[in-house]
């Protein structure tokens, strides 16, 4: 019977529709994903494992992740085939025929089984055929698609998607054959899913990543973490998926837990009319009798016929209770959304966190990332339960009868629909509870319960509302439960793929709108108008859909389309049909009133056009550049915020020299933003306007007059920036009412052709018919060097302003307070610099408190708002021990004062300015440190600290807009701030801070878009000079002194501060810092700087012996792996004859003994002498080299044995190097 019934089940399968659809579904998805990754659909690219664009779409990683996670959006799939069988025998009343006959467990269960496996394996084969199919089409560019291999496709289906699909079939089935419901299995496909979702939130945090690759039971987190998370372009494009290390655990863990709940599974299933055979209280599936207390209860009673309004309502009102009991008291409802809540609160541990540093859970950040986690919860209970609540009556059987009672047709689906609501309304009563627990139990007690009530209750929950509506929309008119699911999941993975087919407007995506942020300084700002425009938008649309259930629902025995239809115009009534024209008119009202906000009063374009724009730009306008300009040399600016009308007008005028040797009868002005008024704009001699350009931001003069070599002219200048209505996407707020924070550069005029306004992605180039360009010029270009590297149109400049803002703001500039005064309400500040500084300056208004200190004199200031006190002292302290290293080592500072302003955190970053900081609330301001933890990284000092380098770092010393310009600035910032942080952290911090700079580096160069190149050359890329570039310094310090790498920069400071043109480049700076490293580690200069060199070391083993004295040998042996790697992450081996450090570490990784050996073979033994026992032991456990696999640097010492040497050594190597 086994063979019978497995291809009964196979004939069934695959004779069914629905099979049909989900393999056409599958195949339409992958060639979908793989024509938005090749760019072929236009608009946004999808990302398929990469998104640089030199991945080919038929790589082994491509394949591989799109073939595995088509495994995870198919869990419904998978759910609805595996459990299906088992199911269908109980609704449609066939298990007595098979509990009855001489049908073995094996073949019976056995048959399902593996019939329902293969047709999965069949379903899910379109994924690898699509890409095939998609790959195959003559439409991407060539150098996208690499040469086709068979097994590329095969491997991840042996390694991932056949392994998942046994999984999940094995836990779906055992689940159904023991319970015989079907929401069990919908349970259970929502915790494989969220496993996933809760390892990668896990995978941020580094000492979390083995419980992450353990947690997701699908394996893909285990696969991130194990290979292909720091794989480069070379590796993507040519490595398969290893089965190796957690990955492999990851696979022998779950799989064998799978089989053995299978075969418990088929152990206890019994041929019986209930579940389990009555053990655990399980029953089938059929109508559940009466209980005997229940019909005793029963009294017949004559009925009332009342069909008023009140009647209605009551009834309308007990069906909509009913629903939400049968929602809300549903055993698995409770258990979802107990995962629901320990996910979250699991997740929140992540909350804000840098360098595994916590935050204070402020309750903005709370609501938003506490609503972000549980979203997808939501969305479960809502594409389960809004199912079950159309088929409910249905699957018991019960349908006909309640059918034939004598209420409105309406009532069912009203019913429906509110009970869900009502659903929605818990969901938010149960995340807004548990948010205040989670402040409670972290310390924190400012809740802010008017917050919870207006963010989750009045702007998340509509937009679950709206999904309610949806859903009960989708599976009455799909009717099938399956399908409805599949439906649903369909529509959420369609957001994807909706820019690629131009429709990125707000208008035509469902629930979508413009988005919202909350800021404690700022609150919601400007964003409710258009966030609240479309939600009644979306509203009305919602209506039309309700009102389509209606007419659609199924009553009775409705089984043809032309049946449903014919209900439909029955009920079609006078109220439907003037509710949908009411609705459909509002609709369109609202429709119209959004177009006028984000198409008319402000500019809309879709990405297809942007990208256009960008391009026509550089073709139009590229000719122009190295066209000779004057360079502005002083700015005067007045500068007028009205916060509360999110305004401001900006009017002064620049002084621009000519600096060539040849006369300048051309004037070239770009536009930073479109949306800017331009009120004058006009040079004080006669000229021409030649060209006016403002969708591409280019003007052209011709003056009358030439402007001779020496001379200047006024550029005067009369701009204005407003909020105007609300836009498609996001908000200007540059422009908040408390917090207002702009900066030259977006805001007035520059000179010159931009390059910087130009496409910069190769594959966006390409797809515009443009070449390919490089993203700085070459390290020894002299015109380049001209400019710095973030301007072109200036270097040193002087520089004074007034800033006029509404009373009761403060308003701040870079440069020191002349004065202030207060005119018709207004508060004006007037402010100058006493000596030049860079052409990047900033404008910022508030209401504030500030927090004041001084350093030898020097006056320091924090403004800040009120109630993030937090960090204040520590900001003051770090600016302090900043003052005080970097004026002792690098020389003296040249401004009067620091000022750090905090605004709000609608971006998270710091900015140096000159003598001014604006820092964002999102960060510093709320961080939590616990002085407890030895590892504690204090990101608040070293943020600071960064910044306040930059006082030298770039506001002194600055790079030609060259390669390896921020070489200079940005890495030498982090160097400055790593020794500022020292100063104050123990060497477990600092070693944590260096593994995770180290781990974004290496994350930073698989992502890499274009090239990586070696630090000397940077060319702006932030896991190059942010993460390396910290790593290559710290390291250079450990091996080489800081006292030798201090005075190099100190000269370097001195010789450079305050450069004219032609401004200096990495090459001479590395002169500097070659004079500071001994002969014997020049090495290292060559393998941090200018060359890409890793590491691939590894502790082999370890053993202690205890000596006579009482002390402890360890014997450590080490393998040891030099390569250099190329631009596209191509390796090659290198000799080895390089410096190492190998230390014992004791309890909580203290170092017992540490030695720098000089390693010059694959493997090497060296002894080192404790005097307590030690517990781990191997190479470079502070991070200081560029290993690929840091992990394994260290191993642990087992049990000491005896000295059989009495106390002599027996080798190894003992080479040291002094540091000074």
């Amino acid at each position: 019977m086994f063979k019978e019934i497995f291809l009964y089940e196979l004939r069934y399968r695959f004779g069914k529709l629905s099979t049909w659809v989900y393999f056409g579904g599958v195949l339409l998805a992958a060639v979908l994903a793989v024509l938005g990754a090749g760019g072929v659909l236009g608009g946004g690219n999808v990302t398929i494992g990469d998104s640089s664009g030199k991945v080919f779409l038929n790589s082994p990683l491509t394949i591989y992740v799109l073939v595995a996670f088509m495994a995870y959006f198919g869990m419904l799939i998978v759910s609805a085939v595996m459990a299906g069988g088992i199911v269908r025998d109980f609704q449609h009343g066939a298990h007595p025929f098979f509990f009855t006959k001489p049908v073995s467990k094996l073949a019976y269960l056995g048959g399902r089984f593996l019939g329902s496996f293969v047709v999965l394996i069949f379903i899910f084969s379109a994924a690898g055929l699509g890409i095939m199919l998609a790959t195959a089409l003559p439409v991407f560019d060539q150098g996208l698609i690499g040469p086709f291999n068979l097994v590329y496709y095969v491997w991840p289906y042996l390694v991932s998607v056949v392994p998942n699909l046994f999984l999940m079939g094995a836990v779906f089935f055992g689940l159904t054959i023991l319970l015989r419901k079907l929401m069990p299995v919908y349970v259970a496909a929502a915790v494989f899913f969220l496993g996933y979702l809760m390892a990668s939130n896990m995978m941020a945090v580094i000492d979390n990543r083995t419980l992450a690759a353990l947690a997701d039971p699908l394996g893909m987190t285990a696969g991130m973490i194990t290979a292909f998370r720091f794989w480069t372009i070379a590796e993507k494009n040519a490595r398969l998926m290893p089965v190796e290390g957690l990955f492999l655990l990851n696979r022998a863990v779950w799989l064998s837990l799978s089989a053995a709940f299978l075969a418990l599974s088929f152990w206890l299933f019994r041929f019986s009319q209930f579940a389990l055979g009555g053990r655990f209280g399980g029953k089938s599936a059929g109508p559940e009798p009466l209980a005997a207390e229940a019909q005793a209860r029963v009294h017949p009673r004559a009925a009332v016929k009342d069909f008023s309004r009140t009647s209605r309502l009551r009834l309308l009102l007990s069906a909509s209770w009913r629903e939400f009991r049968a929602v809300a008291g549903n055993l698995y409802f409770g258990v979802i959304l107990i995962f629901g809540v320990l996910f979250v609160l699991v997740n929140a541990s992540n909350l804000g966190r840098m360098y595994d540093t916590e935050v204070w859970p402020v309750t903005a950040m709370v609501v938003e990332n506490f609503h972000g986690l549980f979203t997808v919860f939501v969305m479960i209970i809502l594409t389960f339960f809004s199912g079950e609540a159309v088929w409910r009556e249905r699957d018991r059987g019960s349908a006909q009868i309640l059918d034939a009672m004598p209420v409105p047709d309406w009532l069912t689906t009203a019913s429906r629909l509110l009970g869900l609501a009502l659903v929605m309304v818990l969901l938010m009563a149960v995340l807004a509870a548990t948010g205040i627990l989670y402040q409670a139990f972290s310390g924190y007690f400012r809740f802010q319960p008017g917050l919870y009530l207006a963010d989750l209750f009045g702007l998340r929950l509509p937009d679950f509302l709206l999904l309610v509506v949806l859903t009960v929309f989708v599976h009455v008119l799909v009717d099938n439960k399956y399908l409805g699911h599949f439906v649903m999941i369909g529509y959420y993975l369609a957001g994807s793929f909706m820019s690629q087919f131009g429709l990125e407007h707000n208008l035509y995506q469902f629930s979508s709108d413009p988005g919202y942020r909350y800021s404690d300084m700022n609150g919601y700002g400007g964003f409710l108008p258009g966030f609240l425009s479309f939600k009644l938008y979306w509203a009305c649309f919602a209506v039309l859909l309700g009102l389509a259930a209606h007419l659609f629902a199924v009553r009775g025995t409705m089984a043809s389309f032309r049946e449903k239809l014919a209900v439909a115009r029955r009920r079609a009534t006078r109220p439907v049909v003037v509710s949908a024209m009411l609705a459909a008119a509002l609709f369109s009202a609202l429709g119209g009133w959004i177009y006028h906000n984000t198409n008319v009063l402000n500019i809309y374009r879709s990405s297809t056009a942007r990208e256009k724009l960008k391009a026509e730009y550089e073709r139009l306008y590229k000719s122009y550049q190295g066209m000779p300009q004057p360079r502005i040399v002083d700015s005067r600016v007045s500068v007028e915020f009205y916060p509360s009308r999110q305004a401001v007008d900006l009017a002064g005028r620049f002084i621009l020299k000519n600096t060539t040797r040849s006369p300048i009868d051309t004037l070239l002005l770009a536009i930073p933003k479109e949306e800017l008024v331009i009120r004058r704009l006009a040079p004080d001699r006669p000229y021409r306007e030649v060209l006016a350009d403002r969708p591409r931001g280019f003007i052209k003069y011709a003056l009358d007059t030439a402007l001779a070599p020496g001379d200047s002219l006024e550029l005067g200048f009369d701009v204005s920036c407003r909020v105007r209505g609300f836009r498609n996407k996001g908000l200007n707020t540059d422009l908040a009412a408390n917090g207002a924070f702009i900066n030259n550069k977006d805001y007035l005029p520059s000179i010159g052709y931009q390059e910087d306004a130009e496409l910069s992605e190769d594959r966006d180039r390409k797809r515009q018919g443009l070449p390919p360009r490089e993203r700085m010029a070459p390290v020894d270009d002299s015109l380049a060097r001209m400019n710095t590297y973030i301007g072109t149109d200036a270097d040193w400049i002087r520089f004074s302003c007034v800033v006029g803002t509404d009373g009761g703001q403060v308003a701040l500039a870079p440069g020191y307070l002349d004065s202030t005064w207060s005119a018709d309400g207004r508060s004006y500040f007037s402010y100058s610099m006493d000596a030049p500084i860079l052409n990047f300056y900033s404008f910022l208004s508030g209401r504030w408190q500030v927090a004041r200190d001084s350093w030898n004199g020097l006056p320091i200031e924090v403004y800040h708002h009120p109630g993030h006190e937090f960090n204040v002292a520590r900001m003051i302290g770090a600016v302090k021990r900043s003052l005080e290293y970097y004026t002792a080592n690098f020389g003296p500072y040249q401004h009067r004062q620091v000022r750090i302003i905090e605004f709000p955190r609608y971006q998270a970053f710091a900015q140096s300015f000159p003598n001014t900081i604006p820092y964002s609330e999102g960060i510093g301001f709320i961080a939590r440190m616990d002085e407890r933890k030895e590892d504690e990284v204090d990101y608040v000092t070293w943020v600071t600290a960064h910044e306040v380098a930059h006082q030298w770092w770039a506001h002194q010393v600055i790079g030609g807009n060259v390669r390896g310009a921020t070489l200079m600035s940005e890495v030498l910032a982090q160097y400055s701030s790593l020794q500022v942080l020292r100063g104050s952290h123990g060497r477990p911090a600092m070693r944590k801070y260096r593994r995770y700079e180290l781990d974004r580096y290496l994350q930073g160069r698989a992502n890499e878009r274009k090239k990586e190149v070696p630090l000397a050359l940077v060319e702006n890329q932030g896991y190059l000079h942010y993460n390396k570039g910290a790593l290559a310094m710290d390291a250079l310090r450990e091996f080489a002194g800081e006292a030798r790498i201090n005075r190099a920069l100190a000269d370097f400071v001195g010789d450079f501060k305050f450069q004219r043109p032609p401004f200096v480049n990495s090459p001479a700076f590395m002169r500097y810092l070659r004079s500071a490293v001994p002969e014997s580690l020049q090495y290292l200069v060559s393998d941090l700087f200018e060359d890409i060199v890793f590491y691939d070391n590894k502790a082999l083993s370890a053993e202690a012996v205890k000596l006579d004295d009482g002390r402890y040998r360890t014997t450590v042996t080490l393998a040891l792996r030099k390569v250099r790697a190329d631009s596209l992450g191509g390796e090659s081996p290198l000799p080895l004859r390089d410096y190492l450090p190998v230390a014992v570490l004791g309890q909580g990784d203290s170092v017992l003994a540490e030695r720098m050996v000089l390693a010059d073979g694959d493997t090497v033994s060296v002894d080192l002498v404790t005097d307590v026992q030690p517990l781990r032991a191997g190479v470079d456990p502070d991070h200081y080299l560029i290993d690929k696999r840091p992990e394994d640097n260290l191993v642990r010492i087992g049990k000491p044995g005896k000295d059989e040497n009495n106390g002599k050594s027996h080798g190894g190597v003992r080479i040291g190097i002094s540091a000074d």
